[in-house]
């Protein structure tokens, strides 16, 4: 579905790409050709994917740091281990990988794969509940994908009775750890390579199945995909069903049918308005649409010693006026703790923000309002504008 798609929308985020750069450096880090003292206050450049990346204090406190964290303390429990390893699938001619990490503990005979992920945001897990069975897991496909690949192309690191650990690392993920493991077994990987070889037999099958699941959720190719667009061959049926008055059922089958097809709506306007922008950024010439500068804001064109320099002298501003100190929030806090480290209790609770919209599927529990209650709430909210004015 992916290779149906305009080559206009194979192009990266601007995570991805620092992602990249974060890759390369944490991988120096490693081999020992930086260290984090060199990296705080260089801002150095590093190339990925046709861009540059300014590796910032900001990430190297958020990404690098947390995972060099990880890294000391695994080391601890590895004997050997190697870098940047290209694997081949079995079965599959041509199918290969790249192993962030592979390691050995000749002690325990566990191997290790371990996965660096750097994007920020969307937590990805070593593993996760079967959406079909809550009582069992599912692992991640690409860390089994590179353990497969690794034992079918490199045995030695999976002598007989050996454990096999998949780690996840993902210093920036929200609102799930930092670092995911779970364990598999070498009949495990064989099995994995048996279903794999068999997908892709039935993936050149005409009219082969598809299905929806938490891999869409970044991929380009769902906006052609009939399972996600199917809702908008029946938006017709929203004009049929239209109707004003909040008290006639049929609103409420408008409102329905509108949620129904939001999703995917709102997922081809997004994607409708980043090609169009690469098109215009490209030279292309889109009727009735052009490019224009966003709001400018004024920036700083010397540095800080400088800043400081020019105001003292001009205007007696002291160094100390020109920085805002802001506690960090609990979430950031935990990750300059040691590795697994938690806030002591009762330093911080869950407060939400308030409410959201979210399908009867999600898992989150409803929470009860009175009937009425938001309109009572904006109703007197607003006679007391009014007796203010």
């Amino acid at each position: 579905m992916l290779a149906r798609m305009p080559a206009i929308v194979d192009r990266d985020s601007s995570y991805s790409i620092d992602g990249t750069a974060l890759h390369t450096v944490i991988e120096e880090l490693i081999t020992g050709k930086t260290s984090l003292d060199e990296l705080r206050g260089r801002r150095r450049q590093v190339d990925a994917r046709d861009a540059v990346v300014t590796i910032t204090d900001e990430l190297i406190h958020d990404a690098l740091e947390p995972a060099w964290q990880f890294w000391e303390k695994f080391l601890e429990d590895v004997d050997t281990w190697q870098l940047e390893t290209e694997v081949a699938f079995p079965g599959i001619p041509g199918s290969f990988g790249t192993a962030d990490v592979l390691a050995r503990d000749d002690v325990e005979n566990i191997t290790h794969v371990v996965d660096w992920k750097f994007g920020v945001g969307v937590g990805v897990q070593a593993s996760y509940v079967d959406p079909d069975d809550e009582d069992f897991e599912v692992v991640n496909e690409q860390l089994l994908f590179y353990a497969t690949a690794a034992w079918h192309t490199l045995p030695d690191l999976f002598p007989p009775g050996a454990r096999v650990i998949l780690w996840i690392v993902q210093p920036r993920a929200q609102d799930q750890s930092p670092v995911t493991a779970v364990e598999v077994s070498v009949a495990d990987l064989i099995a994995f390579a048996k279903e794999m070889g068999e997908a892709l037999a039935v993936s050149k099958v005409a009219g082969a199945p598809i299905k929806m699941g938490r891999w869409c959720r970044f991929a380009a190719c769902r906006t052609i995909c009939p399972l996600h667009t199917g809702p908008l061959l029946d938006l017709e049926a929203i004009s049929q069903g239209a109707a004003s008055d909040r008290a006639d059922p049929a609103y409420k089958t408008m409102l329905l049918d509108i949620l129904k097809a939001a999703p995917v709506v709102e997922k081809l306007i997004k994607e409708a308005r980043g090609q169009a922008h690469v098109m215009l950024a490209n030279g292309e010439e889109l009727e009735g649409w052009k490019l224009v500068q966003k709001r400018p804001t004024r920036q700083w064109t010397v540095d800080e010693a400088e800043l400081a320099r020019v105001l003292r002298k001009a205007h007696k501003v002291k160094k100390a006026q020109l920085y805002d100190s802001v506690l960090k929030s609990p979430a950031q806090v935990e990750k300059i703790l040691p590795p697994k480290g938690k806030l002591p209790e009762g330093l911080a609770l869950p407060v939400s923000s308030g409410t959201s919209l979210a399908p009867a599927s999600d898992k989150r529990p409803a929470i009860a309002i009175e009937a009425g209650a938001l309109s009572k709430v904006l109703l007197d909210a607003l006679a007391q504008s009014v007796e203010g004015e």
